[in-house]
């Protein structure tokens, strides 16, 4: 994956041989310079910063980067340097920025939260993140400062709720947590192409469906029982907008 200064994103495939470069950034994107690509447990989960002041320095996509959402949030405007993602959890990912450290637990919910994690750090500029998948350990790289570390604990019980909303439509999912099924509810305003994935939390897609061409009121019951226990993502696509909630499968 490969970010310019001018805000493209692009993928390349068959490097070794005779390289493929495919555009897959959002034409919502800035202009400005694109400072990391972080990868999930796929390549379908990424996570793009960007380091310049006024603009949106945070975009995620489930899809690889067929959709995309801003995620800057309540995150102060300044540059954005790397990311990474808990390597057990999606949903968690670290940011190293103008101000020190940041991190959420919420990157599927529409309104992910930010907050400062400098517990020991002074309000410096951090430059690079690197962590150690056997214990979890995090490396931040300070301008200045030197070297600071930090244990990355797993957090996978902030499920959100339970009702989605879309410019055109509203959509219910019922029981949560649940252990062989789960029903979409919705109300579509218009006769569009309702899609669904269900998302472990590494990035791996177990379940795809398209639910509705309908207009009006609707319910799809899933089948979960293939399913083993534990936490997923379940992702709603309607025009071009993806709504995400939590579900625990027990």
């Amino acid at each position: 994956f490969l970010g310019t200064v001018s805000g493209k994103l692009y993928k390349v495939t068959n490097a070794e041989n005779e390289p493929d470069a495919e555009e897959i950034g959002s034409t919502d994107f800035p202009v400005g310079n694109i400072s990391c690509v972080a990868v999930g447990e796929s390549e379908d989960v990424l996570l793009v910063t960007f380091s310049n002041y006024g603009v949106s320095s945070i975009w995620f996509t489930l899809d690889g980067g067929q959709t995309w959402e801003e995620k800057e949030s309540n995150l102060p405007d300044m540059p954005v340097r790397w990311a990474i993602f808990h390597p057990s959890n999606n949903e968690q990912a670290m940011l190293a920025t103008e101000t020190g450290v940041w991190t959420t637990n919420s990157l599927f919910e529409q309104n992910t939260d930010w907050t400062p994690a400098m517990d020991g750090m002074a309000n410096i500029r951090v430059d690079m993140l690197k962590i150690r998948d056997a214990d979890k350990v995090v490396l931040a790289a300070s301008h200045g400062r030197g070297l600071f570390t930090c244990d990355y604990e797993i957090d996978m019980w902030w499920t959100g709720q339970d009702e989605l909303q879309f410019p055109d439509a509203q959509f219910t999912m019922y029981p949560n947590p649940t252990t062989d099924h789960l029903t979409i509810g919705a109300d579509l305003e218009t006769g569009q192409v309702v899609k669904l994935s269900v998302m472990d939390v590494n990035g791996k897609i177990v379940l795809t469906e398209n639910i509705s061409r309908s207009k009006g009121t609707f319910e799809k019951k899933l089948d979960l029982t293939n399913l083993k226990k534990g936490v997923y993502v379940v992702n709603i696509y309607l025009n071009g907008n993806v709504q995400s909630r939590k579900l625990v499968v027990q």
